[in-house]
Parts: structure tokens; sequence; C-alpha cells
């Protein structure tokens, strides 16, 4: 039976005035007053075409909604510090001699970090999942700086969540010998007597002709026996506190290349001016001399460096 006839039979059934069915039958044929089945396959076809976009775009959404959910879970499960059996703990900071940045431990186990530099322990035991409360101990056997031991012990099983506490050294209490600071810049001086642990304490002469930031004096003569973390000296610089306080220290730049002083410089935003000199013994480029000083005050001349020609 063809489209016509089909629907003809169909309306047929259909208790209307038969000038209202007519009229309906009309505008449904004239595209087709003589139909046949492939204008009924068409028209079949055409109908189910809708249904078939939805569910397509249904199949889409709900893949788009799965994909959003995995990536929120993911970066959840990204961002906590817990570590499972096996897995890496990255840090950034240098690590003890002879040891990799990249460490494995054991989730739910204190991990061993005796004798690490206390920053790289701290770290390590954060990213372990541990909150860590730290403590200072006079130790003549560890550096300064470096963890003595953990309580609990590294080792030891304790879930993360819980507090460790990290001891570290602030080095010995033995005796060492004071060194000779005068003639030297203020922040050398003070960087080498922080590695003997000695205590420092600054006073300032303006009145003095030396070079701004000079040690001129210290209260206790070089080769003095003194004790480490519990002693302390005084050094006299030259020039004004309060001036010397917003200096900028430049260093000795002798021995370097004229490109390598002249980045030092710049990266500080200190004036200078260059001068060449013939030299037998310098390669050529290398800086042989410097005037104004490791300092560098506002106000003050350019910096001077000789380079050898």
């Amino acid at each position: 039976m063809n489209l016509r006839n089909k629907l003809k039979s169909a309306y047929d059934q259909v208790h209307a005035p038969e000038d209202v069915t007519d009229r309906l039958k009309q505008e449904l044929y004239q595209k087709d007053l003589n139909g046949d089945a492939e204008t009924e396959v068409f028209l079949v076809e055409e109908a189910k075409r809708p249904a078939v976009g939805q569910y397509v775009l249904y199949i889409a959404a709900v893949f788009a909604l799965c994909l959003c959910v995995g990536i929120f879970w993911k970066s959840i499960q990204g961002s906590r510090n817990i570590l499972h059996p096996g897995s890496q703990v990255i840090v950034e900071s240098v690590p003890p001699s002879g040891t990799s940045a990249i460490e494995e431990w054991t989730d739910g186990v204190i991990p061993d970090v005796t004798n690490y530099h206390y920053e790289y322990a701290l770290k390590i035991l954060e990213q372990c999942g541990y909150n860590v409360e730290i403590k200072y101990e006079n130790n003549s056997e560890v550096e300064a700086g470096k963890t003595i031991r953990t309580e609990p012990a590294g080792n030891k099983a304790l879930a993360p969540g819980e507090t460790v506490i990290l001891f570290v050294s602030k080095g010995g209490t033995g005796e060492v010998k004071m060194p000779d600071c005068v003639g030297m810049a203020l922040e050398p001086a003070r960087g080498l007597l922080e590695s003997y642990q000695i205590g420092m304490v600054t006073n300032f002469d303006p009145t003095s002709e030396e070079l701004p930031g000079t040690v001129i004096a210290q209260d206790a003569p070089a080769g003095e026996t003194l004790r480490q973390n519990q002693d302390s000296v005084i050094l006299t610089v030259s020039g004004d506190r309060e001036k010397m306080e917003k200096a900028i220290y430049v260093g000795d730049l002798t021995g370097m290349s004229e490109q390598d002083a002249t980045a030092i410089l710049n990266a500080s935003h200190v004036p200078y001016t260059i001068k060449y000199s013939f030299s037998i013994s310098n390669s050529r480029g290398t800086v042989i001399g410097q005037t104004r000083g490791n300092y560098y005050c506002a106000g003050d001349e350019p910096i001077n460096l000789i380079v050898a020609e």
C-alpha cells in the first residue's frame, strides 16, 4: 500500500467533517499527489534524523561531564602532600653531598634526614605529610645548620599528619682561634666569623681615612682563643653607620674579566668608569685595579676599574 492509500485509510477512521479531512489531505499531499514507496521511505528517514542528533548531543554532553570530573579529581589528588609507597619526593634545595635531589620514601614511615641541611630535611618531611617543629641545639659533631636527629627517629612508623620534631645543630661549643679581620671589607669579615661560629658586634668610625666599609680594628687580637657560639668580638669599621647601612657591597673585582666585573656593577646599578692600562703579567681584559673600595654609597663618585689592555 502506498503512502497516499495509507494516509487515506488512517484519515477515514477519523470522525470529522469530510470537508476538514479533505483540506488536510490536500495540504499534506499537494507535493506528492501520486505518492509512491520512495517518498514513503524518505519521509520516514527524515522523521528519524532529529532523534539521532539528540542522542549524539546527549552522549557528547555526558562525555564532557565525565572528562571535567576526571580532571578535577586528578587536580585534587595532585595537590595532596601525602605520598604513597615508592613515590618520589622532589625538592628544590641542594641535597647533601653524595645524594640525589630525588629520594624515595615509604608512606607512613619517617625518612631518615640525619645530617641533611635543615631546609632540605624540612621539605622532605613536609612533602611526606608531616607537621614539622624545629628546635636548635649546640653540637660540636654536626655542622651548624644541619639536622642532628628527629623525634620520632627516622625509619619509625608514624601516620602522615602527625608532628615530627626536627633538631638542628647550632654548631660546636669548642674553642677556635680568632682570625685577623683587620683590612678586610665588612661583608667578608662577617662571613669569616660566621664560619668560625663567633658572634660579631659592629662599630663605625666616620673619621677614619680608610675606604668606607673597611675593618680597622678588632677587640680580640688574632690568635686569641674564643668559645664557639658563646663569645663575640667587636669590629670597628670605617665610615658613617647610617650611610654604610644603605651602601651597596660590590666586592673586590680585581682578577675578574672586564665582562664579569661590569656585569656585577650593572646588576647592582652602581655607576663606574673604566681606564685601560698596559700590563705584562695580566691577560688583556682583566681587571687589575679598583678604586673607591668594595662599597658604593649613594652620591659617591663612580667606582673606577683599571683593565689590562
